[in-house]
């Protein structure tokens, strides 16, 4: 669609996504705006631009409050570590709205399977597990919540995407989860 190159730009006459207060004086004065959440926001833009542009097609389902995620996941025919990754990135700020985060949290406190030998998870730090605790157990040593570790996972992999051995961990802590998605959560998948 039109000339617009798909890189971030911060200098007028700089092709890419700018921002407002970039302009200076000449833009209409106004440094701040939009502000550095917005500013920063810019990036995730930017992916998800290229990803609808090569043909990814997200959206949105809502949950009625009776199925597990991996019953949603078959449903909507998207593996649940794509459901989560794509979930947390189309998030307001990229982070996992609260109930969601509490669903998350909760689903891995009651898992007591051990994160595998050599995976890498955040926190936001990278972290070679051991294979000698959940992901649970990697959170309180943390100080930190399962929902943050898979979110920043997510994000700080390569390309943004879960390693295939975080992808089949995370499948299959959901495949054993009978606990129901809350009515109200709003889950982004690839259609």
């Amino acid at each position: 669609v039109g000339r617009f190159p798909m890189q971030l730009s911060d200098r007028p006459g700089d092709e890419g996504f700018g921002w407002h207060g970039m302009g200076g004086k000449s833009w209409g004065d106004h440094p701040d705006c939009p502000g550095d959440a917005r500013k920063a926001q810019r990036a995730d833009i930017i992916e998800l631009a290229k990803r609808i542009r090569a043909g990814a097609d997200i959206a949105v389902f809502t949950c009625d409050g009776r199925k597990s995620l991996d019953a949603l996941a078959r449903q909507l025919h998207c593996a649940v570590s794509t459901i989560l990754q794509l979930t947390a990135e189309h998030s307001p700020n990229a982070v996992y709205t609260g109930r969601m985060a509490d669903y998350l949290n909760g689903v891995f406190a009651a898992d007591k399977e051990k994160v595998p030998e050599g995976i890498t998870v955040y926190h936001p730090a990278p972290f070679h597990s051991h294979g000698t605790q959940t992901l649970q157990g990697l959170a309180l040593a943390f100080g930190s919540q399962p929902s943050a570790i898979v979110r920043l996972t997510a994000e700080n992999s390569p390309g943004a995407e879960f390693s295939s051995d975080m992808a089949k961990y995370l499948d299959d802590v959901f495949a054993r989860s009978s606990t129901l998605v809350p009515a109200g959560i709003h889950l982004s998948y690839e259609k």
